[in-house]
């Protein structure tokens, strides 16, 4: 009897020491682009030949990615200049992680090269869906590409909340609620795979326990757990990645761009939900036993 309590207390020992350490996750989508891409997203983009394909130039997966190709005088798609995969929209307040690889293409004919001060274009986003008569808003979170006052090309994130029910681009403006975050030089990676993460667990409000963590190639380079990651609307998020850049479609920007092109590769991209059970909620629930 002794040495059955010792092995249980052992092992909840270690049931708790596991859960705490390992996240539980479920397969939303998982596209490497060798035999298309999930019916998951859908081509958010104009369909001349050049605008979005497979591509054997460059890959993480064995043989292929994803190339986008956008131009300046492309006409508009769903609003503004992009070339897109955009995805199926969550239900609200979900704890997510998202993979996907980018690749900046360095030198010739598709160079990644740096815009003028102040340019930039968003390569992945996720964006509100607003209520019914609400208006569009810029999206809660963005991974972008800019170039700063020194000329050099940089990665930003931005980030927008808003816990009222209806919200518009100039009010979160005005209430500063809208936050960028330097996330280092792009002009290193280029030419090379690098691997992003985004653990995101939405809400915007702290009550909802929102989290927000990004890593780079395996490593910590931005932590907002705890900070309002979204607006407040019925509908949850919806990822989009590729090339969106509104300096080319007239809109309100500071400034005005020297490029007529952009290419970008994407490659190996997850959705994971953040929703299985732990080893120890199993075993609190009787599910497992000892």
């Amino acid at each position: 009897m002794k040495s059955k309590i010792i092995l249980f207390i052992a092992g909840i020992t270690l049931l708790t020491l596991l859960s705490s350490t390992v996240t539980a996750t479920a397969i939303i989508t998982q596209d490497n682009f060798e035999n298309g891409f999930s019916s998951y997203w859908y081509r958010a983009m104009n369909v001349f030949p050049y605008s979005g394909n497979f591509s054997t130039n460059y890959s993480v997966s064995p043989t292929h990615s994803y190339r986008f190709e956008l131009h300046n005088t492309d006409p508009k798609v769903e609003g503004g200049k992009r070339a897109e995969l955009e995805g199926a929209s969550e239900p609200p307040l979900q704890e997510r992680i998202y993979k996907f690889s980018i690749y900046l293409p360095d030198g010739g004919a598709e160079d990644y090269a740096i815009d003028n001060y102040d340019c930039d274009e968003i390569i992945t986003q996720w964006h509100n869906n607003p209520d019914p008569g609400e208006a569009w808003t810029m999206p809660p979170l963005a991974l972008l590409t800019t170039t700063n006052e020194k000329g050099i090309g940089h990665y930003t994130l931005m980030r927008i909340w808003d816990d009222k029910p209806d919200s518009t681009t100039e009010q979160l403006k005005a209430e500063g609620k809208i936050t960028y975050y330097d996330l280092g030089s792009y002009e290193g990676d280029k030419g090379k795979w690098v691997k992003w993460t985004f653990h995101v667990k939405w809400g915007w409000m702290a009550s909802q326990n929102p989290r927000l963590k990004v890593y780079k190639n395996g490593v910590l380079i931005l932590n907002l757990d705890g900070l309002p990651n979204t607006t407040n609307d019925q509908k949850g998020v919806n990822q989009q990645f590729g090339i969106y850049k509104w300096e080319w479609d007239g809109s309100d920007s500071s400034c005005r761009s020297k490029l007529t092109r952009r290419v970008i590769y994407f490659d190996e991209v997850r959705v994971l939900q953040v929703n299985a059970p732990s080893i120890l909620q199993l075993l609190q629930s009787h599910r497992i036993t000892l």
